[in-house]
């Protein structure tokens, strides 16, 4: 899948204001996170957050609004690099 990566945004606002800025690069999501609405909320308005489903490229899905977003940690336990 290619995708365009934001390096450390701490919001899904800024991913949307830097994201354009970044070249699309070529990843492998390893695993699929389905949260509802509130969850999902909740970890797109500060991605400095440590989640137990990081480590990993993981894609992130609000189930009530079908709203997904790709996140690769680099082995880490937060959002790292966030795109759509």
């Amino acid at each position: 899948m290619k995708v365009k990566l934001v390096r450390k945004p701490f919001n899904i606002k800024e991913v949307d204001k830097w994201i354009d800025k970044y070249p699309t690069q070529e990843i492998t999501i390893e695993k699929v996170i389905i949260m509802n609405k509130k969850r999902f909320e909740q970890f797109t308005s500060n991605f400095y957050e440590e989640c137990d489903f990081l480590p990993g490229i993981v894609e992130v899905h609000n189930e009530d609004d079908k709203i997904s977003l790709i996140v690769d940690s680099q082995g880490y336990k937060y959002a790292r690099y966030v795109g759509r």
